[in-house]
This record gives C-alpha cells, sequence and structure tokens, in this order.
C-alpha cells in the first residue's frame, strides 16, 4: 500500500509538469503563428498585370521627368482605380480616368529606402500609392485633396 501511495505522489507532479509544457508550447506556437499572419495580412498582395501597370506607370513618370514622354494612359488609370478599390472598397479615386485628363495628371516617385511610392495629381486632388520595395504589395493607399509635385507630357510642377 506505501509503495502504491509513492506512486501517486511521484506521479503527480510529473502530470502537472507535461500539462504546463504543452500549455506553455500551445501559447508559444499560437502567438507565433498570429505574428507571421499579422506580417502577411499588412499590405495587400498585388498581381502580376498589378505589377506591370504600376512599372509602365513608373516608367512614364520617369521618362516625364526626363524629356516629356512618358505614357500614362486611361488603361492605366483605371487598372490604378481597381487597384485602390481592391486595398479598400470604399476607398475615393479620379472620377475621370478619360484620355483628354490623364495626359494633364501630373505623375511622381518618391521612394523612400523601405518603399515604392506611385503619385498621381490633377489640378486638386493627389492618389498616392505606397508599395513595399519588391513591388508586390500595396502598404497604403491615400486620396487628399492637395495638389502634388512631378511631371506630365507638357510640364513639370514643384
Amino acid at each position: 500500500m506505501k509503495n502504491k501511495s509513492t506512486q501517486q505522489e511521484s506521479g503527480f507532479p510529473v502530470v502537472t509538469c507535461l500539462i504546463i509544457i504543452i500549455i506553455v508550447a500551445g501559447v508559444l506556437f499560437f502567438s507565433l503563428t498570429r505574428k507571421h499572419n499579422d506580417n502577411q495580412s499588412s499590405g495587400l498582395t498585388i498581381t502580376q498585370n498589378d505589377i506591370v501597370t504600376v512599372a509602365r506607370v513608373r516608367l512614364a513618370s520617369a521618362k516625364n521627368a526626363l524629356d516629356g514622354t512618358g505614357e500614362f494612359t486611361a488603361n492605366n488609370c483605371n487598372a490604378l482605380k481597381s487597384l485602390a478599390k481592391k486595398y479598400n472598397n470604399s476607398s475615393d479615386y479620379f472620377s475621370d480616368c478619360s484620355e483628354a485628363t490623364v495626359n494633364l495628371m501630373y505623375l511622381s516617385t518618391p521612394d523612400t529606402s523601405n518603399t515604392n511610392i506611385l503619385r498621381l495629381s490633377n489640378e486638386e486632388f493627389t492618389a498616392t500609392f505606397v508599395f513595399t520595395k519588391g513591388g508586390d504589395k500595396l502598404i497604403d493607399y491615400s486620396f487628399e485633396n492637395i495638389k502634388s509635385a512631378g511631371y506630365n507630357k507638357y510640364r513639370g510642377r514643384n
């Protein structure tokens, strides 16, 4: 009888320790998994077509700054509108993406060391897209009632 109670007393701390270890491991696993998911959801992963559109608009911005030969098209304007809506369905954007209007928009790419930035501006508003340095995630979008510096086919604006 004495052996049985000794076994129960010595077995109890082992079971308790195992339960505590399992709980701690579960909490750590949940915490690491949640952090990983938060990092993945910290931006909108964009499609290859969106990446190409952004690259075309960035190229148009550079060409306009250089010699005014950049081509920003109505199709690109509408594709960026779609991207803004994917990022946030209630986002505002330019109401007119006709060829006549987009030719007058000022484009700029004031990148930082960590992000690629694309700005489109008319006489009233500026749409700003912020991408990861790799360009595969849209991490911020804003549409503000301000003019922004940039270049179009005809001139630059500071």
